[in-house]
């Protein structure tokens, strides 16, 4: 579970690098959906604000076998 302030989110894993972190979460789903984009985007802002270095996050739609990687840019510095 990822927890900052009042934002609270919880990625199905969290894939840790040699220097950044990237949520992962799968979906069963046949579809591709910018809400899930959004959602891997909330985990990646709260990481963020964890002082994590996220650089990239990840959806695996189960049912098409298919990863799509999501590139992260830092939000700003509030």
């Amino acid at each position: 579970m990822l927890k900052y302030k009042d934002l609270v989110g919880v990625p199905d894993y969290v894939l840790k690098f040699s220097y950044y972190n990237s949520p992962l979460d799968l979906k069963n789903s046949n579809r591709v959906s910018l809400d899930h984009k959004f959602q891997l985007m909330f985990y990646s802002y709260i990481m963020e604000k964890l002082n994590m270095i996220v650089k990239e996050a990840y959806l695996y739609y189960i049912p098409l076998k298919r990863i799509v990687r999501i590139p992260y840019t830092k939000i700003g510095t509030t």
